[in-house]
């Protein structure tokens, strides 16, 4: 209501009205970008708000890859500018002894009690650039910067991709900070090559069992 909308403005210094709190009804459903997913198990997954899937995982270690060759790059000045998480706004993010980017292999993973399912790796765009603190581009971190940086170490065929899409094998799933990740399947090689632009590579697939921390 109103007086929401009113202690919006207030907490966030809004000088007129600005500020709503909206509500996805519950019978109102988006579908999935099934176009864009590879590992989709079935038909049925909804989204609301969210742009083309309900959930974004991210691993921390491929943040800190990331920023460390930001900070090796000459035209990156990393004494101003970090890429913050933020940045990426995923509403998962993976904490552990994990290699970077290797959520790129991921298909049936276990967070908690709850089953996710990583479909398609998060193609980047110009949001990435926006400070998270000043809602303004950053001077020095422009898409020719930012985003040249991704898509030098990120981009396969289609796109610069940092993290994953994925989809809750039930809505009722509750996921608590702290809780343990259980990698228990991942994707074919082709499948992967696929997903990420490459050409078919001849890697054999493999099946492991991974611990982890979100």
């Amino acid at each position: 209501g109103e007086d929401v909308n009113t202690w919006l403005d207030e907490a966030l210094g809004a000088k007129v009205p600005t500020y709503k709190l909206l509500q996805c009804p519950k019978d109102e459903k988006r579908d999935v970008e099934m176009d864009m997913a590879v590992n989709v198990p079935g038909e049925g997954y909804t989204t609301g708000f969210a742009d083309g899937f309900p959930y974004l995982a991210l691993l921390q270690s491929s943040l800190d890859e990331i920023n460390k060759k930001a900070s090796e790059s000459a035209s990156f000045d990393s004494n101003l500018h970090t890429l913050d998480v933020r940045r990426f706004r995923p509403n998962i993010l993976i904490e552990g002894d994990v290699i970077p980017n290797d959520d790129d292999d991921w298909h049936e993973v276990q967070i908690g009690k709850g089953t996710f399912h990583f479909v398609t790796a998060c193609e980047r765009c110009v949001l990435t650039t926006i400070n998270p603190d000043t809602q303004k581009m950053d001077q020095r971190m422009t898409p020719s910067n930012a985003l040249t940086l991704l898509n030098k170490y990120r981009n396969f065929g289609r796109g610069a991709l940092f993290g994953q899409n994925c989809v809750s094998q039930s809505h009722e799933t509750i996921v608590r900070k702290g809780d343990t990740v259980y990698v228990t399947s991942r994707r074919t090689a082709t499948t992967k090559d696929h997903d990420l632009g490459k050409k078919p590579s001849s890697l054999p697939s493999c099946g492991v069992l991974s611990l982890f921390s979100v």
